[in-house]
């Protein structure tokens, strides 16, 4: 069973496990290769992932390009980052009136179509969004009860929009704050260290 099981392995199924029959050492070797080969699979999906993640990078970059007004720059911000982060809504937000308020110039949505209710304002509010442009760092909140503790007036409008889990970066030029993004997730979400660098990575590509 072992022998057949690292065979398959050689030949590029990583899919394969093998039946442990009896707790003895034949059993531990067992366990130790079926651990090993989850390993690679896990290895293997996460590089997969990064080309994937580089490719998105290049396409947008390639899409920048191709812009011809500050109109196109903010539809492909908020659209070609929202697709690869499969989010259920997607906001492009900027500072205006000389740091008081906040503008919606675009956003975009995915599955049932929802539409934010607030399209302008105070920078001083508590939001995702302002507390990133705020303090010039990412916001990753992962589930709905730690988004309800955090913003709790705005609890009604985030149930409304079926929204569960939230990210909004700050879109940086050397140390200034233009505005930032925010992205919507209708179930919990779990960022790992390299969705986070990902993230980043687009905001830093789209300031």
């Amino acid at each position: 069973n072992l022998i057949s099981s690292t065979q398959a392995v050689a030949k590029g199924n990583l899919k394969e496990e093998a039946e442990i029959f009896e707790a003895d050492e034949i059993g531990h070797l067992t366990s130790s290769f079926n651990h090993m080969v989850r390993s690679l699979e896990q290895n293997q999906q996460e590089l997969t992932q990064t080309l994937q993640r580089i490719k998105k990078l290049q396409e947008i970059t390639a899409a920048f390009s191709e812009a011809l007004t500050v109109e196109q720059v903010y539809k492909i911000t908020v659209k070609a980052t929202s697709e690869a982060l499969n989010s259920q809504l997607g906001i492009i937000a900027l500072v205006s009136e000389g740091g008081s308020k906040i503008k919606i110039k675009d956003y975009v949505t995915h599955g049932p179509e929802i539409q934010p209710h607030w399209h302008e304002f105070s920078s001083s509010e508590k939001t995702p969004v302002t507390e990133s442009i705020r303090y010039h760092q990412p916001i990753f909140i992962n589930n709905k009860e730690e988004l309800y503790l955090k913003y709790p007036k705005l609890k009604d409008e985030y149930a409304r929009l079926g929204v569960e889990s939230v990210i909004s970066v700050p879109l940086l030029i050397a140390s200034e704050a233009l505005g930032g993004v925010s992205f919507y997730f209708s179930k919990a979400q779990s960022f790992t260290a390299a969705d986070k660098e990902f993230i980043i990575a687009l905001s830093r590509q789209c300031a």
